[in-house]
């Protein structure tokens, strides 16, 4: 059962200030209340710092740095450009780096109008980032609940050391709750494009509501009509669920009791998944006949979890296509 996308609440937890003597500029200093952060259907965050009087840019950076201060300490960038960022120029040893090239950098010179915050400086921080080049210490950094970064703030533009700057570290804090109301449009578009391919052809089901999961499933149940069934429910169990569980848990058993009326045979397992890095990613239930042990099982689901990235609805399905002794005659 895919879950639809909802919404993330997300906190950032200042730890630290350091820097240069320049830090003491107070535009240059960064609170908890000057910065708010979204996870949109676009595979990453969206961050947002207050545009304040002396702040003339933001580019976000290793939160951490040699004391002795021979290592360099790098600046994240991007695989790819994006709408946000795409076009913010950078001024690196005094020239110009110029966007469109392979270097994106996390970088805003140019503040826009944010209900929360008046004036805002945005920036797109997709999951996986990039620091460092091939001929020095470099790498990737998945972006996620706990993860240290730090916002460099910069007096001028395009991140020009030649001004004041200073350093802004903070942890990420993730909470994922669902969205009230109908969830139309919270699709995330990589799932909506993973599961068209996963489907070979067939027909997406949308739920828009805790109402209509079940409903959905019975429909494509009595499509499907055969001498016997096996079947494996895949079942979201982050906090994201919320929302949806109490209704699984009072309709989906008794739904499949007088679908299996019409089954000689009816076995029926289940696949609880969780956002990865959790305490498990995919936990296999095998097949049973016994209604009554299906719903202990339903009962016994605890929706926690679920942090900042799309849970793992791709290991979900392989493990109820391939980890299960499939049997059921058409």
């Amino acid at each position: 059962m895919e879950k639809k996308w909802n919404g993330l609440a997300a906190i950032f937890s200042c730890i630290l200030l350091s820097g240069p003597a320049s830090l003491s500029a107070q535009s240059l200093k960064l609170e908890s209340s000057d910065l708010r952060i979204e996870q949109r259907g676009d595979s990453g965050y969206h961050l947002f710092v207050r545009a304040k009087e002396g702040l003339g840019s933001v580019l976000l950076t290793e939160s951490t740095k040699d004391p002795a201060k021979k290592a360099d300490n790098y600046a994240y960038r991007a695989k790819e450009a994006s709408a946000e960022n795409g076009q913010e120029k950078r001024i690196l040893e005094g020239r110009f780096i110029e966007p469109g090239g392979k270097t994106h950098s996390l970088i805003d010179s140019s503040p826009q109008t944010d209900t929360a915050l008046g004036q805002a400086f945005h920036i797109f921080i997709p999951y996986v980032v990039e620091y460092g080049y091939s001929w020095t210490r470099n790498g990737e950094l998945f972006i996620a609940d706990g993860t240290f970064i730090n916002i460099r703030a910069f007096a001028k533009p395009y991140a020009d050391y030649t001004g004041p700057w200073s350093d802004n570290p903070f942890q990420v804090k993730v909470t994922q709750k669902p969205l009230a109301g109908a969830p139309e449009g919270n699709y995330l578009k990589d799932t909506i494009k993973n599961f068209k391919s996963l489907s070979e052809g067939g027909t997406l089901h949308y739920s828009n509501g805790e109402k209509e999961i079940v409903p959905i499933i019975r429909r494509l149940l009595e499509s499907a009509k055969g001498r016997s069934l096996d079947l494996v429910l895949c079942l979201d169990s982050t906090e994201s669920m919320a929302d949806d569980i109490d209704e699984v848990k009072k309709s989906l058993v008794p739904m499949l009791s007088s679908i299996g009326a019409d089954y000689p045979f009816l076995r029926i397992g289940m696949v609880l998944y969780k956002d990865y890095f959790e305490e498990y990613v995919v936990k296999k239930l095998d097949f049973s006949t016994d209604f009554s042990l299906t719903q202990s099982r339903i009962e016994a689901i605890r929706v926690n979890g679920g942090r900042d990235i799309p849970e793992a609805v791709n290991e979900a399905l392989h493990c109820a296509l391939s980890d299960y002794p499939w049997s059921a005659q058409e």
